[in-house]
């Protein structure tokens, strides 16, 4: 399967492959790091219009990639590290992925073989192509580690819960906060249902929650100084930094007090009210520590939200995706299905539900995160997966049915293969912009007026702050010594808010802000929708009147490049 979506990517002509702009961002902060930068200063130079932005990326996504491009340059070159490294690291991941996933299904169905529930697991693992979505080549940015960190914590929380899989589902706890803070609705439901069951059975959860919880506080301690950017005042509530770190070590302590002292209380409606006082009692203390914790992505701002948020797929609700195009919603379907049948396994007897709350709390609550944000549906498969793999496996146990699975895994390679083909040779209409009668492939060189000679007239102009589009933007910054500060980054808010002002402001306004901050360049790409859009509100704009060919006099166009494309240079005091 990475071997087929290898084929593809280089078949679409995909900007040598990082065109996700969080992968050229990340490729950009592993690059400082390789350069000098210290391990705790997550600032990513020249992206910002100060010339720098903190990052909300800890450094633990950086290992890997950074390790291959350092290990492999004194072979094949810097250059060349790099491109082996975006290209294997995303698919190698997969590796962890695929065994993480057979473990934590045979903890629910201990009595099927690994090779048969690993067979389930290749089954499924090859028909969710959204699960996928974060390991194709390329796609270095942090995702594919916390889908497998949370593989990792549900695998924990699943089965016969132990001392020993309290402590594995504490490292998928602090590792998966360490990494990104995506999967926290995945995570709550997990803890939530493990909470309604300790309420019933408090003993039958005792060494499953010491583990739990002394691991959380060992882990949290350990990472807390590794991985804590410098100066630790500072309190950023999207990435692992002091007031996170206190999160999970008072979670740790809750953990230790509900398999000791709380434990203990005769009636569950004492340990219920017991564990939400304590639970609330160090919530709230929290909060009133950190503040700032309540509201950590302040992106309220209409501008934000008209000229950036409401533009982005991954942000957009279930309706507006069914909206859009009707066959979305089967992506919902399979996990409601899946929900259903494991509900009457359980009814059945063939699973029980003590084994396996945690795991249906995780698909449930995906499925009311991925309705409200798409982003969830990558999770959400994974949710799928791992209920449907016992399930799976438990049907391919009975005689003679492996043979079959094994059939259905080759008519599934064979069919991936083929689409992949298909999609070469008679290009899908979805993956396509349509501009001005002219049809360009999404996500390609030639969609973002970026082809490699295109990069090179870039390269030879005197390195400046150039604004550009979403997208470009960060590939801009990979690819040349240009600054730029307009990207789809929720730390860059403020640079973004300006720069969106800027645009759409009237020319001689625009021209006044240059006192504020300086950019030197604007670049413009025919087919770019993100700066049409923009321009539509005011055709007299400033940014309107770059879209049509009609700069005022204080730019001046310094570089042509193809679809259209063009780089202006401002020259304020004209």
């Amino acid at each position: 399967m990475a071997s087929i979506d290898l084929v593809g990517a280089y078949a679409r002509n995909s900007l040598d492959l990082l065109s996700d702009p969080d992968s050229n961002m990340r490729m950009q902060q592993v690059r400082d790091l390789l350069a000098g930068q210290s391990w705790f200063d997550v600032r990513m130079t020249r992206f910002g219009l100060e010339g720098y932005t903190p990052m909300h990326w800890p450094r633990l996504a950086d290992i890997v990639p950074a390790g291959f491009i350092w290990a492999l340059t004194p072979l094949i070159g810097r250059e060349m590290a790099e491109v082996v490294t975006v290209t294997s690291v995303p698919m190698l991941y997969r590796v962890p992925l695929f065994f993480v996933c057979i473990w934590a299904a045979h903890r629910i169905v201990p009595s099927v073989t690994t090779r048969v529930v690993g067979l389930a697991a290749l089954v499924l693992l090859i028909q969710l192509p959204f699960l996928h979505i974060h390991f194709r080549p390329g796609l270095i940015d942090h995702h594919n580690l916390q889908m497998i960190a949370l593989a990792v914590l549900i695998g924990g929380f699943v089965g016969i819960r132990t001392l020993k899989s309290g402590v594995i589902a504490a490292v998928g706890l602090v590792f998966g906060l360490v990494i990104g803070f995506d999967a926290v609705p995945y995570v709550a439901s997990a803890i939530l249902a493990l909470g309604l069951l300790w309420v019933f059975d408090p003993q039958a959860e005792q060494r499953f929650l010491k583990g739990f919880g002394y691991g959380t506080l060992a882990l949290t301690a350990l990472c807390a100084p590794i991985f804590i950017p410098q100066p630790w005042t500072n309190v950023w509530c999207d990435s692992w930094t002091v007031p996170v770190a206190a999160i999970l070590f008072s979670s740790g302590g809750v953990a230790v007090l509900m398999a000791t002292w709380l434990g203990n209380l005769p009636h569950w409606w004492q340990r219920l009210f017991a564990a939400i006082l304590v639970g609330g009692g160090v919530l709230a203390g929290l909060v009133l520590l950190f503040p700032a914790c309540l509201n950590p992505l302040p992106l309220q701002d209409p501008l934000i939200d008209k000229y950036w948020m409401s533009g982005i797929t991954e942000n957009s609700s279930l309706s507006k995706l069914v909206g859009a195009s009707g066959s979305v919603v089967f992506i919902w379907l399979l996990p409601i299905v899946a929900l259903i049948y494991f509900v009457y396994s359980i009814w059945l007897g063939r699973l029980t539900l003590e084994a396996t709350l945690p795991a249906l709390g995780m698909v449930a609550v995906g499925l009311l995160f991925s309705a409200a944000v798409s982003r969830g549906i990558p999770m959400l498969s994974l949710a799928t997966a791992l209920i449907l793999t016992p399930l799976l496996a438990q049907f391919f146990s009975q005689a003679k049915s492996h043979k079959f699975a094994i059939l259905f895994v080759c008519a599934s390679l064979v069919f991936a293969a083929g689409s992949t083909i298909k999609s070469i040779v008679m290009p899908d209409k979805t993956w396509v912009t349509l501009v001005d009668g002219v049809r360009i492939p999404e996500e390609t060189d030639a969609a973002f007026c970026l082809k490699p000679e295109d990069v090179a007239a870039l390269r030879r102009l005197p390195p400046g702050l150039m604004i550009a589009p979403f997208g470009p933007s960060e590939f801009i910054l990979r690819q040349t010594l240009h600054r730029t500060s307009f990207a789809g980054y929720h730390r860059a808010k403020d640079d973004n808010l300006w720069v969106i002002r800027w645009l759409i402001a009237q020319p001689e306004v625009a021209k006044s802000m240059l006192n504020e901050h300086h950019p030197r360049y604007v670049f413009t790409c025919k087919f770019d929708t993100h700066f049409k859009f923009m321009a539509e509100s005011d055709p007299n704009s400033f940014v309107a009147r770059l879209v049509q060919d009609k700069p005022p006099g204080w730019v001046k166009p310094v570089a042509e490049l193809s679809g259209g494309g063009r780089v202006y240079e401002i020259f304020p005091t004209k």
